[in-house]
């Protein structure tokens, strides 16, 4: 999967506008004109900054886990992980 290298971060976060950036470049805005509250917008900021690293540890993750053989809940869990990958690979 391609997306932009290197460390996200949230930055300039203000009441109006929040952006995510990684290193010199920014990936992502959360404008002002989204109905949304100001700390709800920090919020997703920070998430948004954090997929990456959650996008490599939950393939690590993944890529670790033995096979349990019919564990229930172990097995539904990396289900629900290799759907998120999934819906995170995809591209339209």
């Amino acid at each position: 999967m391609n997306y932009t290298k290197g460390e996200w971060i949230a930055k300039r976060i203000q009441t109006s506008e929040c952006e995510v950036w990684a290193g010199k470049l920014i990936v992502a805005i959360c404008p002002f004109q989204t109905p949304i509250s100001g700390d709800e917008r920090k919020t997703n900021a920070h998430l948004i900054a954090a997929a990456p690293d959650m996008y490599e540890a939950l393939k690590r993750l993944i890529k670790m886990m033995p096979d349990c053989g019919g564990c229930i809940k172990t097995e539904a869990a990396i289900l629900e992980a290799q759907e998120a990958i999934a819906k995170a690979e995809e591209v339209k």
